[in-house]
C-alpha cells in the first residue's frame, strides 16, 4: 500500500505541470492496477 501512496503522490506532483502528461500516462496504470487489488482484497475481507 505504501507503493501506491507514493505513486499517487508522483502523480498529484506531475499534475501541477501539463509538461508531465507523459509520465502521469506511464503511471497512471499502475496506479490503477495497485487501487484495483486493495478493492478486490477488501471485498473478500469484508464478504462484499
Amino acid at each position: 500500500m505504501e507503493q501506491t501512496r507514493a505513486t499517487a503522490l508522483e502523480i498529484e506532483t506531475l499534475g501541477k505541470s501539463v509538461a508531465n502528461m507523459n509520465e502521469i500516462e506511464e503511471k497512471f496504470p499502475l496506479l490503477k492496477k495497485d487501487v484495483l487489488q486493495v478493492i478486490s482484497e477488501l471485498k473478500k475481507d469484508f464478504d462484499l
